[in-house]
């Protein structure tokens, strides 16, 4: 199996069509031709990712977050990351691939996963480019009571909101990551939450004046379900390479494997 022949694979689950203008993706490292015996599988492709990487046979990394996103003016071993990274996964011939955008609206992916973490139905599209889900719970429920099962869902504590815990609920909207700008689309939606994350100041005091409980669920936290259902989905597409996904916290962590 090769470099070209993985991101085939990447590209049917997520394909780059459907990514935003100018979204880095696909391959962004590496030799199209180089085999491929394991796949990496991260939120970001950071230091310690690809120093896991680097020592298995034959790897690649793919993570949802580009490694190149900005036109870089020098790359070295002392400039801020992504720069050390990006050297390092060339030195030790570690392919880069990304699906970021196409994968936050592809089928599957992570704003659907979002939504099926907290079983909505009638699932839709947000926005018109694709971003974004909203559906209703399978019971009318309390913030209060949605906050508790977004932290079970999400393993995460420190949600922050600031709409009252007993306002009522039923229709919820998701959006991975940096969403915030889409809080016009889940009001017009008829959204009573929207769960998304790295909310500003302005952006809760804007959402109190539209009536809807803007929920910060954290950038990593809303992410990682998604970026896990694209190394499962990758190992049943590609049953003869090893699939690891790699939790790759900002500090510690540890790794779950997944095999095709």
């Amino acid at each position: 199996m090769t470099v070209k022949a993985v991101c085939e694979a990447l590209d049917a689950l997520a394909p780059p069509q459907l990514a935003l203008p100018g979204d880095p993706n696909g391959l962004l490292l590496g030799n199209p031709a180089a085999p491929v015996e394991t796949i990496f599988v991260a939120l970001d492709c950071t230091q310690k990712v690809a120093e896991e990487a680097a020592r298995a046979r034959n790897p690649m990394v793919i993570a949802h977050h580009p490694l190149l996103f900005y036109p870089a003016k020098t790359l070295r071993t002392t400039d801020p990351f992504p720069a050390p990274v990006i050297l390092f996964c060339i030195e030790h011939q570690v392919p880069f691939a990304c699906a970021h955008s196409s994968w936050d609206i592809a089928p599957g992916g992570i704003n659907d996963t979002l939504a099926g973490l907290l079983n909505l139905a009638d699932v839709q599209p947000l926005a018109q480019s694709g971003l974004g889900r909203v559906g209703r719970l399978p019971e009318k429920t309390t913030l209060g009571d949605l906050l508790q099962t977004l932290r079970t869902k999400l393993d995460f504590e420190a949600l922050r909101t600031f709409a009252p815990l007993s306002a009522e609920i039923e229709t919820v909207a998701v959006g991975g990551g940096a969403c915030a700008g889409l809080i016009e689309d889940a009001t017009l939606a008829g959204a009573q939450a929207f769960v998304t994350s790295d909310v500003r100041h302005h952006e809760f005091i804007d959402a109190q004046h539209r009536g809807i409980a803007l929920i910060d669920a954290g950038h990593r936290e809303t992410e990682v379900p998604g970026t896990r259902e694209l190394a499962r989905r990758l190992a049943l597409a590609l049953p003869k390479i090893e699939v690891r996904f790699l939790v790759s916290p900002i500090t510690g962590g540890q790794g779950a494997n997944k095999r095709g």
